[in-house]
């Protein structure tokens, strides 16, 4: 899905969010209020004069302009007006102190953590499970396909090959490879096609739980077997580490039966293809 700028709606979360920021303590507001109102009282009046400025003046809404920023002298960063960047090179030094502490820490907690876990290796009861950073380490869950709004059709659980080729436009991001366009076109589906589906199966949609840092996890089925890698979630699922919803959270594997034939028909890695098969790679 393409995500569009929209200024005013841009605009407005910033108001909204650095209005709830003046109802703190002034010890506890954000620095950027205090940039923002350079000595102006802080009231909501004055923050929403300060953020229209900001957006009214800045050139940075122009794809060119931030591009050839990006080759900016910092001689020409220290001379610019533009509100945003002045707003930046105001917020500098309080970034700067933010990022040294952060550095500060974790180069004191690369002395200790090793120390911390033989110590907690040597008194715990049990064998320790690898940290897996905060991520889920194991669900479960059924392939399904879910209705997304009461009035829209059931989308089913399955994508399949020649849906990828029906959208190929050229373009970013419905721009499939020529080779793979013409096996889909030749139905050279090898092994992969699925009976049912009459087609290679590229995406299944399931109603495992999963949350960020999920995407590349295997799939297994029942037997143990691997049949696909998560990846994505659908746009009604964002809010499921708040509130899963099982009738409208999905997530999206890539089906690894379309992995293969990519691999296989349209790459031509049979090697590879074999390996993977087999279970020998790294063996």
């Amino acid at each position: 899905m393409q995500k569009l700028y929209d200024r005013d709606v841009d605009r407005t979360l910033l108001k909204l969010a650095l209005q709830r920021a003046l109802r703190l303590p002034p010890a506890d507001r954000p620095e950027i209020v205090d940039a923002l109102l350079a000595g102006a009282p802080p009231d909501a009046g004055h923050l929403a004069v300060a953020i229209d400025a900001l957006y009214a003046g800045t050139a940075l809404e122009s794809e060119s302009t931030r591009v050839d920023l990006l080759n900016a002298s910092p001689a020409r960063i220290t001379a610019s007006v533009d509100p945003i960047i002045k707003l930046g090179r105001a917020m500098r030094p309080f970034l700067k102190k933010l990022e040294d502490a952060s550095k500060e820490i974790d180069g004191a907690l690369t002395v200790l953590r090793p120390r911390y876990v033989a110590a907690w290796q040597a008194f715990s009861p049990r064998p320790l499970a690898p940290d897996a950073n905060g991520t889920l380490r194991v669900t479960y869950g059924t392939v399904r396909g879910y209705r997304p709004a009461p009035d829209a059709p059931d989308a089913r659980p399955f994508t399949v090959l020649s849906e990828v080729v029906a959208r190929h436009t050229g373009h970013d991001p419905f721009d499939s490879p020529a080779p793979l366009r013409a096996a889909a076109r030749q139905r050279r589906f090898g092994a992969y096609a699925d009976a049912a589906l009459g087609d290679v199966p590229v995406d299944f949609l399931s109603d495992l739980d999963i949350t960020n840092g999920n995407s590349g996890s295997p799939t297994l089925n029942d037997r143990g077997e691997l049949v696909g890698l998560a990846f994505d979630g659908n746009i009604e699922g964002v809010a499921s580490d708040w509130l899963f919803d099982p009738t409208l959270t999905r997530t999206i594997h890539v089906d690894i039966r379309y992995v293969l034939w990519v691999a296989d028909v349209v790459d031509g890695a049979r090697e590879l293809v074999g390996e993977l098969k087999s279970g020998r790679i790294g063996r």
